[in-house]
């Protein structure tokens, strides 16, 4: 996440603005989505089920506000 940070300074701030009850986890897997990882590649990054991964991004979509038709990767990089 260090390294993350540095490429992407304000990413964090940014996404906090948009809703400020995002958990330090939940900014870390919009970090995973900037880097444009699969779903499946995350899965295996964070050993979690693939499954788990679909439910983070519906929930992500949820607290961000992110339309359904808008593709989440797109909505997350132009942050």
């Amino acid at each position: 996440m260090f390294a993350f940070e540095s490429l992407f300074p304000e990413f964090s701030e940014k996404l906090l603005k948009i809703n400020p009850e995002l958990q330090q986890s939940e900014i870390e897997f919009c970090a995973l989505l900037k880097l444009k990882l699969t779903t499946k590649e995350i899965a295996k990054y964070t050993f979690i089920e693939t499954r788990t991964v679909q439910n983070k991004k519906y929930r992500l979509r949820k607290k961000l506000e992110i339309p359904h038709q808008v593709d989440i990767y797109h909505w997350i990089d132009s942050i």
